[in-house]
This record gives C-alpha cells, structure tokens and sequence, in this order.
C-alpha cells in the first residue's frame, strides 16, 4: 500500500460518520460585510459555539473580500470565513466572482486563549465535508447574482438560502 493510501486509509474511522449541517443566524462583520454562518459536527456529537462570533469580529478588521457577502463554516476547533470577491482578469478584462478565505483555529475549551488565523497554505483551505457548504453556496451566489442581472435583487434571498442537514460519507 502507498503511504498515500496508508493516509487516507488510516483516516477511515472519521469518515464512517455522517456529518450535521446547523445554519446558525446571520452575523454583521466588520466593514459591512454580512456572513451566513454553519456549525458543522459528526453525527451524535455537538459543540457550544456560543461565544466564538465574539472572537471572530475581534480578529477579523479587514475582511478579505469586497461584495459584503460571506459564510462561515465551524466545525472542530477550526472556523473557515469565505468572502465573494470580484477579481478583474488582467488577461481579457472579465469580472470573476471568486472566493477569499481565512482560516482561523482554536481550542473549543479557550477560545479566548486559543483564537488564531491560520495558514491555508498549511491547513488547507476546505475538507471533503465542507466541500457541500461550498457548492451549495455557489449556487447561491449564482442564483444571486443572476437577480440582479434580472433587476429583481433580494438580498433577503440570498440570506435564506442555506444548507441544512446530512452530509452522508
């Protein structure tokens, strides 16, 4: 077996576990930036995320994206702010929406000791799991973004357009 294989294969256990999807309310960022927000945990277990959105605005001054829309993911000691952003192709002058991401960790017994912003580079920038999250919120940005094409903006929309439940393995 290659050690590639050893990897995967040693990770095994955690991916016999399907994993809950809780949108939680809408939290205001820092420079008008409003974000959707998912607790994500293995089936049969929980998380008291009652406090880290405290930390989240502290650490996060200038967020990473320019269209004032996001989504945050948490799930295991580890919080990923998603940010839509329009990027100008130097190539052929096009505007692309992407996506701008910071990862931050912690401790869920100290937050308050524990909060960092991570390396993407190091950590990466989404596991299989969150990889739904995402999806889903392309389509959302997409749907979104095809309303105000049509004059027919809703923000409202767009906030209440969420991924709620299983994500199977």
């Amino acid at each position: 077996m290659s050690d590639t294989h050893k990897r995967i294969h040693n990770s095994e256990e955690m991916y016999k576990k399907n994993v809950i999807v809780v949108p939680k309310p809408v939290v205001a960022l820092p420079g008008d930036c409003l974000a959707k927000v998912y607790d994500m945990f293995y089936k049969g277990e929980s998380m008291d995320t009652s406090s880290w959105a405290t930390y989240l605005a502290r650490a996060v001054e200038n967020r990473v994206g320019n269209t004032g829309l996001a989504f945050l993911i948490n799930s295991n000691g580890m919080m990923n702010l998603s940010c839509w952003d329009q990027y100008v192709s130097p190539a052929d002058g096009h505007t692309n929406i992407t996506l701008k991401n910071r990862i931050f960790t912690f401790d869920e017994k100290d937050i308050e000791g524990s909060f960092k912003e991570g390396d993407i580079r190091a950590e990466g920038a989404y596991c299989q799991h969150e990889l739904a999250i995402v999806n889903h919120e392309r389509k959302a940005m997409i749907n979104y973004a095809k309303s105000i094409i049509l004059n027919k903006h809703s923000l409202t929309n767009w906030l209440d357009d969420v991924y709620i439940g299983e994500i199977p393995y």
